[in-house]
């Protein structure tokens, strides 16, 4: 066998051919991009609604504590302090 006939002989294997994207394929990954593009322009939306926890124990020396979150905890400082500090005394 020489090259010329090796080379007719492997041209006919799958492997050898190009694929051609149909074009419902096409459509299809298309559709697929388009549904990951809008998933991820609407992922900020669906993370607002996140409930955010903060620990009051660090409310009063950390810069990234709100003024709003500071105050409610030294709320619930003074709340504590009036209810267990009238079990501490009758004691």
């Amino acid at each position: 066998m020489n090259r010329q006939e090796i080379d007719d002989m492997m041209k006919d294997l799958p492997s050898q051919q190009s694929p051609e994207e149909t074009f419902g394929e096409k459509i299809l990954i298309g559709l697929v991009f388009i549904a990951l593009f809008l998933s991820m322009a609407f992922m900020p939306d669906v993370l607002s609604n996140r409930t955010v926890g903060y620990d009051c124990r660090i409310a009063e020396i950390s810069p990234d504590i709100p003024i709003q979150v500071r105050n409610e905890c030294r709320n619930l400082q003074r709340q504590y302090k009036e209810s267990h500090g009238n079990q501490k005394t009758n004691s």
